[in-house]
């Protein structure tokens, strides 16, 4: 049981957690369906559940096509519908470069080009959905797994 110290106490770094600012580029492409896509839309939730606050989810395709606060799969609900083609390299310099957030998670099947890093300020993980193409080695990546239905 923690105790109140009063107003001026110092907080003890057991008493306090950083959270770090992550936000999610959704990949919304017509390339991007079935139960790949669905696999994408529910790593929007476990993002949001492992970091433990809303997040600021970007969808895109060519580019970014909209900003959304999700905190509920009642919010991924409201995400859109699949866009056009795909370049998620333009999106995450778009959302990299905004010096907001600490950490950037791309949900994508990885058939896109990516370019350098240039100014993007941020660390950039990319969750890749099965069968799809991995990312350049300057971003941390993850294969996804999802059943088909």
């Amino acid at each position: 049981m923690r105790h109140y110290l009063g107003p001026n106490s110092p907080i003890l770094p057991a008493l306090h957690r950083s959270v770090p600012s992550v936000a999610i580029i959704l990949d919304v492409s017509g390339s991007l369906s079935g139960g790949p896509a669905e696999a994408a839309r529910s790593e929007v939730m476990g993002v949001v559940r492992a970091v433990g606050c809303s997040l600021d989810v970007f969808v895109a395709d060519t580019q970014v096509a909209g900003k959304h606060r999700v905190a509920s799969s009642a919010d991924v609900a409201k995400l859109g519908e699949t866009l056009g083609g795909t370049c998620m390299d333009e999106a995450v310099r778009e959302v990299g470069t905004m010096r907001k957030h600490d950490v950037l998670v791309v949900l994508t099947d990885g058939f896109t080009a990516w370019h350098s890093p240039g100014d993007v300020r941020c660390s950039v993980v990319a969750a890749i959905t099965p069968g799809g193409e991995m990312p350049p080695e300057w971003i941390k990546s993850v294969r996804m797994i999802c059943s088909e239905r």
